[in-house]
């Protein structure tokens, strides 16, 4: 019977399951935490349940863990939980809960971050050091990154801008850290590891492309890129070879145009970029096709109607990404030279 009801077991089964691994002494001191109606359902519960699979008793600690693990550190308790697990589980069994506990499910605090307005995200961070502050939007998405810059007062985005060029690569250690201070500021827990594998110089490269593609920023990124010469030629020289527009992808041979086309997700976004786009990328993605298709894209793109400037950024900016992909993956290659004209 509890085969078929795992699923649906009550709280008083749960809390007999639980009972039923522990020792006197441990029953002597809860037992007291609960009511008089409270120790009667579990009571009638214990006195029901039978021989209860080793699956249930997994699915009810793992629960257990879990909502434990919500208000408090388990890793700070790990030496007691795995004893308790190891006595009614075995040792094998008790740590693979553990791990699981301490891995499954949780919100990653950059996620969270991820998912709060721009605004929002401005509120939370007037609070943080430059250096935090640095640090967080390194690591976050660029396209969030560049949203809340954005916002910022020009002189304080470009502080924040030097602060990253110059900013150690953050270890492990460091952004655990960075975690533990984060999430206590937040009303759920987020532990999740987050590494960085961008250099500094590509953190600022995707955040002044986001720019180059975000109309509504009061950021202009080419004056960004100015100041940034003027602190650091060298990095902005560099920084001038890691950034990549819609526009750039006109400068890319035809293989290389036929593997974006063949990985495009949408054709609706390529017929929306090139709606805004010159006469030359649309010759280049229609001489990467066959006569017909390009004659039909090419129909589509001039027919196109009702299509805003947000629609048209949001596109190129999605075909601008999925291109970064292919060049980071290795199934397009960038010559040294193809972005001479940036410099």
């Amino acid at each position: 019977m509890l085969s078929e009801q795992k699923k649906s077991l009550s709280g008083p089964e749960k809390v007999a399951i639980l009972m039923r691994l522990l020792d006197e002494d441990s029953l002597n001191s809860i037992l007291p935490k609960f009511d008089e109606n409270e120790i009667k359902q579990i009571s009638k519960a214990l006195m029901s349940l039978g021989q209860v699979p080793s699956e249930i008793v997994e699915n009810v600690l793992f629960e257990f863990l879990w909502r434990v693990n919500e208000s408090f550190n388990v890793v700070g308790n790990k030496n007691l939980v795995l004893d308790m697990l190891q006595k009614s589980l075995g040792s094998e069994k008790a740590n693979r809960i553990i791990d699981e506990v301490e891995n499954h499910n949780r919100v990653s605090v950059w996620d969270h971050l991820e998912k709060m307005s721009r605004q929002d995200l401005m509120i939370f961070l007037k609070k943080e050091h430059p250096q935090t502050i640095a640090a967080i939007l390194s690591i976050i998405s660029s396209p969030k990154a560049a949203a809340v810059l954005s916002v910022m007062d020009k002189e304080y985005s470009f502080e924040i801008v030097k602060r990253i060029l110059s900013m150690e690569k953050l270890s492990s250690q460091s952004i655990k850290h960075l975690e533990k201070a984060l999430h206590k500021q937040f009303t759920e827990k987020f532990i999740v590891e987050q590494t960085r594998t961008k250099s500094n110089i590509q953190v600022i490269a995707d955040i002044l492309d986001t720019l180059n593609a975000n109309d509504n920023s009061t950021i202009n990124s080419e004056n960004f890129l100015n100041k940034i010469e003027i602190y650091d030629k060298n990095a902005a020289d560099n920084i001038k070879k890691m950034m990549f527009s819609f526009s750039d992808i006109a400068k890319l041979d035809y293989p290389s145009i036929q593997t974006i086309l063949a990985n495009l997700q949408n054709k609706n976004d390529l017929i929306i970029a090139l709606k805004g786009s010159n006469e030359n990328i649309r010759r280049v993605f229609a001489n990467a096709m066959s006569q017909r298709a390009a004659k039909l894209l090419l129909e589509e793109v001039t027919t196109l109607s009702n299509t805003n400037a947000s629609e048209i950024m949001r596109a190129q900016r999605t075909i601008t990404d999925q291109t970064k992909k292919l060049l980071d993956s290795g199934h397009i290659v960038l010559k040294d030279n193809i972005l001479k004209d940036n410099n």
